[in-house]
């Protein structure tokens, strides 16, 4: 439960989305929400004095709750006159515009990276989109970066960075400069941008004229919120219809469980284990039954053994990279993913990322298989996937029958480790299907 009283797993309705609406205070957040509800629902300076948490929802019957501190409720049709909202805590906004349909909207009030709560961190997390507000003029500040980056593994996979104050910017030549640099400067945490020009006049417009709308900017947002809308949902029918077969979980390496032992304490385990080998196989022996140790067999002579071709790596048709570049084509620049043909051999095939960190990521695979097989080869099972979460990174591997082992890394500050885990199933699918 939030702290302001809404349920981070709730849902207005089933297949919903919530987008997490994030930034700095009078940052345009509120500006942000008007421009996507197409009207001027919300008084401007929100957070400047009240920092009361804003939900979005579609409903057929448009409507206004208002929660106040002390509990007491309040239902209006608007809320643009400011006292209304003194001491409140929690507004619940009911929308019938369409395109709201499927997306659930959620205003996180932030000041400081010092200042984050439990409660703002953990409804970050229940977002499946982060729409982080910026003014244009003064975009992406030190304090904005260090926000995001303390929100870590929280920050959803999805990211919209939106300028706002757009219509303040001289040219369309500031625009594309200013727009080149948030790329440069953005892209570990958002994959979108899109310019917002919220005034009341504009946003006004908005309600009634498309024209108006698109100037403001809304329309580019929502026809992005609505994509991404389409991929999660569809991505998570995926999973749920076609989910792969689960890795046992005695496959699954978990290294908090191992560690290397002495030559002291191999060899008592040694002991032990022949110790209790020997006890089961009197307890199995028929009763005045003498067991007899075997005879040593007498040492055969030595015969040169007969070379065994090692495998050749399979080469991935031009069906399977297809489909697999496709799968990978949306996901971060900063997330490396690649494929290691059967035999594990140095060279890769790479689907996303840089070339150099994607090559040193397989080369961290094959010796983090080599040494798992040498050191726990103890009878548990073949290695079929392993999960390293570091410092900074997390690094992920999968191994796909008949097709080889599909790896990926990604920084926690770009996807978080549940996000990088249903990603690589994703992609293990993929290989699959293709295959």
């Amino acid at each position: 439960m939030f702290s302001r009283g809404i349920e981070i797993d709730e849902r207005a309705q089933a297949r919903c989305i919530r987008v997490a609406i994030c930034g700095e205070v009078s940052s345009g957040k509120s500006t942000v929400l008007n421009t996507i509800l197409r009207a001027k629902l919300l008084p401007d300076n929100l957070g400047s004095t009240i920092r009361p948490t804003v939900l979005v929802r579609h409903s057929t019957a448009p409507a206004v709750e208002i929660v106040y501190a002390d509990g007491r409720t309040h239902r209006a049709d608007r809320i643009d006159d400011p006292d209304l909202l003194r001491e409140a805590r929690e507004v619940v906004l009911s929308s019938d515009q369409p395109h709201l349909a499927g997306i659930e909207l959620v205003e996180v009030p932030m000041t400081k990276a010092e200042e984050l709560t439990d409660a703002q961190i953990e409804m970050a997390r229940s977002a499946d989109v982060i729409v982080w507000v910026t003014i244009a003029s003064q975009a992406w500040r030190l304090t904005e970066k260090t926000i995001v980056e303390v929100l870590g593994d929280a920050r959803p996979a999805h990211g919209i960075l939106a300028l706002t104050r757009a219509d303040k910017l001289r040219s369309e030549a500031d625009r594309k400069k200013l727009q080149d640099r948030m790329e440069r400067e953005t892209a570990a945490f958002f994959q979108h941008s899109v310019f917002v020009s919220g005034s009341h006049r504009e946003i006004g417009n908005a309600t009634n004229s498309p024209e108006a709308w698109a100037k403001t900017g809304g329309t580019d947002l929502v026809a992005l919120l609505e994509t991404l809308s389409q991929q999660i949902t569809t991505s998570a029918d995926d999973v749920e219809e076609n989910a792969p077969v689960p890795v046992k979980r005695s496959a699954v390496i978990d290294l908090a469980r191992y560690r290397l032992v002495s030559t002291n304490e191999a060899n008592d385990l040694d002991e032990n284990v022949d110790m209790l080998e020997q006890e089961q196989e009197q307890e199995q022996a028929p009763e005045n039954t003498v067991v007899e140790s075997p005879p040593v067999p007498e040492p055969a002579p030595a015969v040169a053994p007969e070379p065994v071709s090692e495998p050749v790596p399979t080469a991935f048709n031009a069906e399977a990279e297809t489909a697999l570049r496709a799968a990978a084509s949306d996901l971060p620049a900063a997330v490396c993913v690649g494929i290691l043909a059967p035999g594990f051999s140095s060279d890769c095939l790479v689907l996303s990322g840089d070339e150099t960190e994607v090559k040193k990521a397989a080369d961290a695979c094959i010796a983090a298989c080599d040494v798992l097989a040498d050191t726990y080869s103890d009878g548990r099972g073949l290695l079929e996937a392993c999960v390293f979460a570091m410092a900074n990174n997390h690094l992920l591997f999968q191994l796909v029958p008949n097709v080889g082992l599909i790896f990926l890394m990604a920084g926690n500050g770009v996807m978080n480790m549940g996000s990088a885990q249903r990603t690589l199933a994703r992609l293990a699918r993929t290989c699959t299907n293709a295959d």
